[in-house]
């Protein structure tokens, strides 16, 4: 048992970005049938640019909430079943109870829960029997290594305004993808219970039918329990949980740019206003396993178990998704250098301000404010 850990980063396009790639397209064909301006001296402008490229997006840590599974804090819930008093009313304040421990136990009357001893049986009163049944909490975990950058895609178109002798200023608008896959597994037992809170509690079993020795085993589970001061041998439930995140970030920008440089190399700077659209869904994956566990009694024991809980097994997957969206404002500065007349490739350092944590019930990631950007631009 232990803990395992897979972090991924899925290589697609999302189906929004693609009607974008075709309007710059259209944007692209537009630019180059329209004249060129001329600036003072002569020299062209180039009026429109687009570009596509990578983007390396760092992420600072991820959190995966705790989780309860079945039964947890139900040890002591409900109304004593004993003693004399009408069945019917008996058996059903008995059904009510529970589920108790990850065993999800409620009743020996549900089919295949429990076996009974035949000869074993009382009218309306405490067997003296308890039956261990084990709770189990997930406290939780966080991933603060290991997360890095990932790598997205996107595009932008640029529209130059003027020129003032060596300095260029342009609006610039653009959209950023980046989609993350992180999961994360733990797993123990109670008597290794690793990122778990696992505790066992004795629950006395009870007799509802008022008729002693007539064969017919009618079994309820008494709400009232006795923490166990360590697990029962044999007893050695096993549990795990898997955990996902899956995220897809969009980062908006539109901005200002200004360029300095001569020859081939030019330094750039933008700044604007971001609009961050995250959309993140998890899922938990509870599960949890056990062998046949004995009941005990206190008194001389018996040559076979009075009751015995049935081994099974138990699986519950939670699901959680929620769309988060922020205003913001980044700042990028960066190298551009000239290829041929009508071609750059350039690299980016941005900074973007604003919140940047994205969540749901079960789980949050928070990205850093940092990206790394490089691309290749076309002027026409």
């Amino acid at each position: 048992m232990g803990s395992r850990r897979r972090l991924c980063m899925r290589p697609r396009i999302p189906a929004p970005v693609a009607p974008l790639i075709v309007g710059l397209v259209a944007v692209w064909q537009i630019g180059s049938a329209t004249a060129v301006p001329q600036s003072n001296a002569g020299e062209q402008l180039s009026t429109w640019s687009f570009s596509i490229g990578v983007a390396y997006q760092f992420f600072e840590d991820a959190k995966f909430g705790g989780q309860e599974f079945t039964g947890w804090g139900l040890e002591t819930v409900g109304t004593p079943v004993t003693g004399a008093g009408d069945t019917a009313e008996n058996l059903a304040a008995a059904q009510l109870n529970g589920p108790y421990g990850v065993q999800g136990l409620r009743s020996p009357l549900d089919p295949g829960a429990v076996t009974m001893a035949p000869t074993f049986e009382l009218a309306n009163d405490t067997f003296g029997v308890s039956v261990p049944l084990d709770y189990v909490r997930y406290d939780g975990s966080r991933i603060d290594s290991g997360l890095g950058s990932q790598t997205g895609m996107f595009v932008a178109v640029h529209r130059e305004l003027s020129r003032r002798g060596n300095w260029t200023f342009s609006f610039t608008g653009d959209v950023q993808y980046v989609g993350l896959d992180v999961s994360e597994g733990h797993a123990g037992t109670m008597f290794a219970p690793d990122a778990f809170t696992a505790e066992q509690y004795r629950h006395v079993l009870v007799d509802v039918d008022p008729t002693a020795f007539d064969g017919t085993i009618s079994g309820a589970i008494n709400p009232t329990s006795l923490p166990a001061t360590a697990p029962v041998p044999g007893t050695d439930t096993e549990f795990s949980v898997d955990s996902e995140l899956d995220l897809d970030m969009f980062v908006l920008s539109l901005g200002l740019t200004a360029s300095v440089g001569e020859g081939r190399l030019r330094m750039n700077m933008t700044v604007g206003p971001t609009v961050t659209i995250g959309d993140m869904s998890s899922s938990q994956t509870l599960r949890s396993s056990w062998g046949d566990i004995d009941a005990s009694y206190p008194d001389p024991p018996f040559s076979s178990p009075l009751a015995v809980v049935n081994a099974g097994s138990s699986t519950e997957v939670r699901r959680d998704s929620d769309t988060d969206v922020f205003l913001g404002a980044f700042a990028e500065l960066g190298l551009s250098f000239a290829l041929t007349p009508n071609w750059d490739t350039r690299i980016d350092l941005r900074c973007d301000a604003g919140h940047r944590e994205f969540t749901t019930n079960q789980a949050s990631l928070r990205a850093s404010r940092y990206s790394l950007r490089v691309c290749l631009v076309a002027r026409f």
